[in-house]
């Protein structure tokens, strides 16, 4: 099949696992004797360079700079979709997709979408976040035209005469969506303004090649050193202020913060941990995947103490897949994975007292760490990304078949 990505960020410039499973998707597909291009947004991330692969056009814009999201002047905003549906089009007429895979398109507006729908080409929305709950009301484009009679008047001239979409597509006829939990199933069930007559989880799991499931027996040790990791881009709602002061009930432990983020979230994290009193014992590095999961072997718990609601998470399947015990949150999708008492302990989010309670009562009982690395690794075998990949070309495949018939 002639598969056509489309995703706002793709490695090396990314920021997240969801761009991650997106490339090792595309990769997979390849390897299977699929023909899939991807187009995505000029956005670069400081000091990386390209290093892409054939096929991977960075040519889009979209409503986003540097952690800030933009809203243009009127005639701003009608630059750049014209820039997006010249690029655009010209991809789609070239490629020829036999599918559209719509992968993390927050910022984008609906025009591209609409194009897809206009042209009845099969759609799969491959959803790992809330972007169709709350793109609608966020695009500043087609927002212009939808909030009056009046102004949908308008919409229909502006569409006349510059080809651009100003209505939102029929996406819940069109698309097959496959969120990748069945939290972000319901939400937006009931959230969406799309009504989505095809919807079905896949669950997002993690990569087997640079997280290879260790053997246990191999990895845990009966001391504990009192290393606490946690992985994952630096955002406030991950909870990493709650990690920081736990260790002000933890006088022991140390804490690596293992992502990238924004200037202004390094420095936070800085002042935070000074403000604790802990600031000789928090680390900030950033590491490509493929260090990753030396740093997940070599510290004694991995915490994810996420404080909204996760929309599936698998820094926690990497974590097992290493045969390290989890302290977690376990919010939003990330629940459907992560069982208290099981394969993981979980606390309240925002509690810190509650964090450290946690990792202090895996530091005195070694039954328990090898009790959950136990059930972390069946957990973990469940849930890889060779299982995702295989999922989401079949629905694909369904895409296209159905479209023919």
């Amino acid at each position: 099949m002639r598969v056509l990505v489309l995703t706002n960020l793709y490695p090396p410039h990314h920021y997240g696992g969801y761009e991650l499973l997106c490339r090792d998707t595309v990769a997979a597909w390849r390897t299977r004797g699929h023909d899939a291009v991807v187009m995505c947004s000029d956005h670069r991330v400081s000091g990386r360079s390209d290093g892409d692969e054939p096929d991977v056009e960075r040519t889009l814009r979209f409503y986003w700079r540097d952690h800030e999201l933009l809203r243009p002047s009127p005639l701003g905003r009608l630059a750049l979709e014209r820039s997006n549906r010249k690029e655009w089009t010209r991809t789609l007429d070239r490629v020829r997709p036999d599918v559209v895979s719509v992968w993390n398109y927050g910022m984008f507006g609906f025009p591209l979408l609409a194009e897809v729908v206009a042209r009845r080409i099969p759609l799969v929305l491959v959803v790992g976040d809330l972007w169709p709950c709350w793109g609608p009301g966020f695009d500043p484009w087609t927002s212009m035209f939808v909030r009056s009679p009046h102004r949908r008047v308008i919409g229909r001239i502006v569409e006349r005469v510059t080809g651009i979409a100003t209505r939102f597509p029929d996406l819940g006829a069109h698309a097959v969506a496959l969120p990748a939990s069945e939290w972000l199933r319901m939400r937006i069930a009931r959230d969406s303004p799309f009504t989505f007559a095809r919807m079905t989880v896949v669950p997002h799991g993690f990569d087997t090649v640079d997280f290879p499931i260790v053997d246990p027996r191999n990895e845990t040790d009966e001391t504990f050193g009192w290393q606490l990791l946690l992985p994952g881009r630096l955002d406030e709602r991950k909870g990493w202020r709650t990690a920081i002061r736990a260790l002000v009930d933890l006088p022991e432990a140390s804490l690596t913060l293992a992502g990238g983020g924004d200037e202004r979230e390094i420095a936070a994290v800085g002042a935070v941990a000074a403000e604790s009193g802990v600031a000789d014992r928090v680390h900030h590095v950033v590491l490509d995947r493929p260090e990753m999961a030396a740093r997940y072997r070599a510290a004694d718990v991995v915490v994810f103490p996420s404080e909204w609601d996760e929309p599936f998470g698998i820094v926690g399947l990497e974590a097992m897949a290493c045969a390290t015990p989890v302290v977690a949150t376990g919010t939003g999708g990330s629940s459907e994975y992560l069982h208290h008492e099981s394969n993981c302990l979980l606390f309240p989010p925002g509690d810190p007292h509650a964090l450290a309670a946690s990792v202090r009562r895996l530091a005195g009982d070694a039954s328990l760490r090898h009790r959950l690395v136990e059930a972390g690794q069946s957990t973990a075998r469940a849930l890889t990304a060779d299982t995702t990949v295989r999922e989401l070309e079949a629905w694909h495949a369904k895409a296209i078949t159905a479209s023919s018939l």
